[in-house]
């Protein structure tokens, strides 16, 4: 096999470095020692040393890339890219006063290895181009080889928050992140990346519909219910519309009754009740009348579902302030009722209805 090297053209732009010797440890049995390609050991020699002494340079800028080419997991590289972008922004302040040949040269690299996606951003065009390329380059990564790597994700965001997330960028964002959930839609650095977009950029208001369309693909989509509800109740002001919540708590009961194992939408009603449900009462009222037709027809499985949901429901129509002895007492009563209804429906778990019952008690 043959050996690749360096390149040749990069390696001459460091001779006035001696590179870090990256060997392989040899293990007293050496049995599994790591066989570093040439190219990647010589790569990292230079970028060890440069890094090391915080030389910020287009050098660095370009051995960093060249060692992503040939390892897109070591975090080093990505944090080297990340203070090098930083840097730049900081030499382009007018109130620094520095040399801009640094970035005269920079555009003249960019010009000739970057292809571009428009978006809109205030920086210095020449390190708008900076940027743009470490997005796109991102974007590329995480559709090809690395949507599951958590180093990635983090670094895309890192970038966003160097420079800026508008709003407009953020729906392109988002469009990028769909394109990931249509090849794993339960991809939780999507999911948790998608959360910081949103956060950002403020624009809850526009996010219930694509959630409702993805559960409506996949009712059984478990990141998409817990999304859903982060999207209803994150913020603390009630932006949400009467038609809006109306119209979602609609659909998730329709599906809690036609699809009763799946506990996630039963978790989910049963965190909306104790939001909601001093406006939305008949609603909460009306699915228990279902499940108790359901359940009469020899439905069982939605027994257990639905006990949460009608102790809470009991809860917050007795809760006051100060609950008279009475009150509590029918509580009480509703609490053991529902749970005898339980172990009548569920016996394979008896015995943790029969727990919660003494505990009733």
């Amino acid at each position: 096999i043959k050996k690749k090297n360096m390149n040749e053209e990069l390696k001459a732009e460091f001779k006035d470095i001696e590179p870090l010797n990256i060997e392989d440890e040899k293990l007293e049995f050496d049995i599994l020692n790591i066989d570093y390609k040439v190219e990647y050991k010589e790569t990292l020699g230079y970028f060890y040393v440069i890094n090391h002494q915080r030389e910020y340079s287009n050098r660095g800028f370009k051995i960093a890339k060249a060692a992503l080419t040939l390892n897109t997991r070591n975090y080093t590289v990505w944090g080297y890219i990340r203070n090098y972008i930083r840097y730049m922004i900081g030499i382009r302040d007018p109130k620094l006063k520095k040399d801009i040949q640094q970035t005269d040269n920079l555009n003249t690299y960019l010009e000739t290895n970057v292809n571009y996606t428009n978006f809109t951003c205030s920086l210095h065009p020449v390190l708008l181009k900076m940027c743009q390329q470490e997005i796109n380059f991102v974007h590329k990564e995480i559709e090809t080889t690395s949507a599951k790597n958590y180093q990635i994700w983090h670094h895309l965001q890192s970038i966003w928050e160097i420079i800026g997330l508008n709003e407009e960028n953020a729906q392109k964002e988002l469009t990028f992140i769909n394109s990931i959930f249509k090849e794993d839609a339960k991809n939780y650095h999507a999911w948790q990346y998608r959360v910081w977009v949103i956060q950002t950029s403020s624009i809850y208001q526009t996010q219930i519909t694509p959630m409702i369309q993805m559960l409506t693909d996949d009712i059984r989509n478990n990141s998409a219910w817990n999304h859903l509800h982060w999207i209803l109740l994150e913020q603390k002001e009630d932006w949400v519309t009467q038609e809006a919540w109306e119209n979602i708590l609609t659909f998730s009961m329709q599906h809690a009754l036609s699809t009763p194992h799946n506990e996630t939408t039963w978790t989910f009603l049963k965190a909306l009740l104790k939001h909601i449900y001093a406006t939305y009462r008949s609603f909460f009222h009306d699915l228990l009348i279902k499940a108790s037709t359901l359940i009469q027809e020899g439905n069982t499985a939605i027994g257990p579902r639905i006990y949460s949901i009608a102790y809470f429901e009991a809860e917050m129509r007795f809760k006051k302030k100060e609950p008279t002895k009475e009150a509590l007492d029918l509580l009480k009563a509703t609490r053991t009722r529902l749970i005898q209804q339980c172990i009548e429906m569920d016996p394979i778990r008896e015995k943790y209805w029969s727990y919660l019952l003494a505990r009733s008690c």
